[in-house]
């Protein structure tokens, strides 16, 4: 395993353990095995490596929001939804203790919406991949044409955030027969909506 690997492991596990907050470049260089000089060759900021641990330490969404589009027409609606569902809960669940810290430090949020900026990896990326994805399959009219896929994509995401977000408030791992149910459920009722 290289050494930014390792800096991302070790990253990832400090955020998720001891939360942003106490999350420091010392704190994960220690965890890493390395000296936080050592982390700086790899990343220009804390900033910069939070960005590269939320992109890179759950890449089952990242490449799947990457190849979505091309999804259409592929399997049924329903699977590939499911598959989306899955993957944003379980990525929210991972990233809820990053995110929810965020908010309570403005400087730190500023430095990673100018980051995140800088990168061009928008937070809306994951709602407009879906929602061209569900206009991709409206074309080929595998969903009804009245459905609104902003909306859509919005009531989908939405509700694996809200899961993840109370799962985390109350400290509560969901289990994976919990996750299979809500995701199954979830689909379910979206896609009565959405079927042709």
């Amino acid at each position: 395993m290289s050494t930014r690997e390792r800096i991302l492991d070790a990253a990832s596990e400090v955020i998720q353990t001891l939360g942003l907050s106490r999350a420091t470049t010392r704190e994960i260089a220690r965890e890493a095995g390395f000296s936080e000089a050592t982390l700086y060759k790899h990343f220009n900021s804390k900033e910069d490596l939070f960005v590269h641990v939320i992109m890179e330490r759950v890449p089952n969404f990242m490449v799947l929001l990457k190849h979505l589009s091309g999804l259409a027409g592929q399997k049924s609606v329903k699977e590939n939804l499911t598959q989306v569902a899955s993957a944003t809960l379980d990525f929210y669940c991972k990233m809820m203790p990053l995110g929810s810290a965020l908010f309570s430090d403005r400087e730190l949020l500023s430095s990673l919406q100018s980051e995140i900026k800088r990168q061009n990896n928008s937070p809306q990326g994951a709602n407009l991949a879906l929602a061209d994805y569900l206009r991709k399959e409206q074309a080929q009219q595998r969903i009804r044409q009245s459905v609104d896929p902003d909306a859509a994509s919005y009531l989908l995401l939405g509700a694996c955030f809200q899961r993840a977000y109370w799962s985390r408030f109350m400290d509560e791992e969901i289990s994976t027969t919990e996750s299979e149910k809500f995701v199954t459920g979830l689909i379910n009722s979206l896609f009565g909506g959405l079927e042709p």
